[in-house]
């Protein structure tokens, strides 16, 4: 039988975006936080959808985790911290929808704890 997770406490403070268009306001989000090296958490089906790849693409190069459909798993979560670790990301960028939100916040959590 596996140990419990002993209690803790995280702050993840997020603004959040919604709506038609919002994609296009990131690099100015990143901007305003001054943000310089995003890691990106993006759903699969999202991030080909052309108003996305215009988003992503006028970042440059940046770290991403691609999230495959469906609800995120332990080894999505534990990919996607490692990448975060890796990557000396100064932000955590959750593109689609609760799916690809969630993982980021885990990921970022995980990576907090242990990185």
């Amino acid at each position: 039988m596996a140990e419990p997770i002993a209690p803790f406490g995280n702050h993840l403070p997020v603004r959040l975006r919604f709506g038609e268009g919002a994609i296009a306001e990131l690099g100015d989000v990143l901007a305003t936080e001054g943000s310089s090296r995003p890691f990106i958490v993006v759903d699969e089906i999202v991030q080909s959808l052309p108003p996305v790849d215009a988003a992503l693409a006028g970042l440059g190069e940046v770290a991403r985790y691609v999230k495959a459909p469906g609800e995120p798993t332990v080894d999505d979560v534990e990919k996607a911290a490692v990448l975060l670790a890796e990557s000396g990301a100064d932000s955590v960028i959750a593109i689609g929808g609760g799916s690809a939100m969630d993982t980021a916040k885990a990921a970022r959590l995980i990576e907090g704890q242990c990185g």
